[in-house]
């Protein structure tokens, strides 16, 4: 291990440092553990824990874990939880992403009644229609607002469709009148 700083400082410091933990605390410090001789010392020595770094004795050994399927990268789709089982083991238990659930294309909010479920889920799992729809036009797809500026657009077009029609009905009776005059 290498100690050695440009000035010499650094390491009358590290010795200094090791012989007041040695006074404070005389109990067996792990010899095999190089980054608590150099940062701090761990439960096997006096009782501060770095324990993701301690490669020593009892104790102080950490238990790895490792991924339980293929994909070996932390990744947003592959993220984990730590938990402890029965027999006191740690493992991984592969977490699901939240669901966000549907939102409707044109306001963008969500779509009440409908449970947030990810999207195979709609369609694999074993949801009644009723859990998966509401009951109106577009239920399910649109949010009730957006369908109800439909429904009043569409309404409003018909009208001015017929105020068109009507208007131009009494043009032609207006002229028939006035060739009719002449």
């Amino acid at each position: 291990m290498n100690r050695k700083m440009a000035n010499g400082r650094w390491m009358d410091e590290v010795r200094a440092w090791e012989e007041a933990i040695e006074r404070r605390a005389p109990r067996r410090r792990n010899p095999l553990c190089a980054f608590a001789q150099l940062v701090r010392h761990c439960s096997a020595c006096d009782g501060a824990s770095h324990r993701l770094f301690c490669v020593g004795w009892g104790d102080t050994m950490v238990q790895r874990l490792t991924y339980r399927r293929r994909h070996c990268y932390a990744t947003k789709s592959n993220q984990t939880r730590v938990v402890k089982t029965p027999g006191g083991k740690n493992v991984f238990q592969t977490a699901t992403k939240r669901a966000r659930g549907p939102k409707c294309p044109v306001t963008g909010k969500r779509i009440a009644g409908i449970p947030h479920l990810r999207p195979t889920e709609y369609k694999t799992s074993r949801l009644h229609r009723h859990k998966k729809t509401v009951n109106r036009a577009y239920g399910g797809t649109m949010a009730g607002s957006a369908v109800r500026e439909r429904i009043i657009r569409a309404f409003l077009v018909e009208e001015q469709k017929i105020v068109k029609k009507v208007l131009k009905i009494q043009k032609s009776k207006e002229k028939l009148a006035a060739k009719a005059q002449s």
